[in-house]
């Protein structure tokens, strides 16, 4: 007996029986040959064959659910990180470093790396600037001007 595309045909029972409800095809209750979108298969190690969303520290990929890099909280793809785990920044390409690199902060509010304003070479948490580059000064607001002429 042929069944729809959501369902099966259960021996027992004779009949076509529905999938489970984030299967789109499936070749038993236990088993999803496809998933609906937004789910992925290996979501729950202990029923690997269903479908189901991804756990934190995975990503979807396709019908799959796999990791994201070590450090990462949430990922959509295998290459970059949106958010970290604790106690790792967001960088401004989306890894997850122990601290933010030369001409950058970490914004405790974006919990991510952000760059430094224009010609400073080191600012604070607040993106105030701490140094400037050869030739420039700090104003009073914290950011980098030409040094005058002389």
């Amino acid at each position: 007996m042929l069944c729809g595309s959501s369902s099966f045909y259960h021996e027992t029972e004779r009949s076509c029986v529905f999938c489970p409800s984030s299967c789109s095809s499936c070749k038993n209750p236990f088993e999803c040959v496809d998933c609906k979108p937004g789910f992925g298969k290996n979501a729950d190690p202990s029923v690997p064959k269903l479908c189901g969303r991804c756990a934190l520290g995975q990503y979807l990929s396709v019908d799959e659910c796999k990791p994201c890099l070590s450090n990462c909280e949430y990922c959509n793809n295998p290459f970059t990180c949106s958010t970290c785990k604790d106690p790792f920044k967001l960088s401004a390409v989306g890894q997850c470093v122990h601290s933010c690199g030369a001409y950058s902060f970490y914004d405790e509010s974006e919990r991510r790396c952000e760059p430094c304003p224009s010609n400073c070479l080191k600012c604070d948490g607040g993106g105030v600037c701490q140094s400037c580059a050869a030739g420039m000064k700090i104003t009073e607001r914290g950011e980098c001007e030409k040094c005058p002429a002389g």
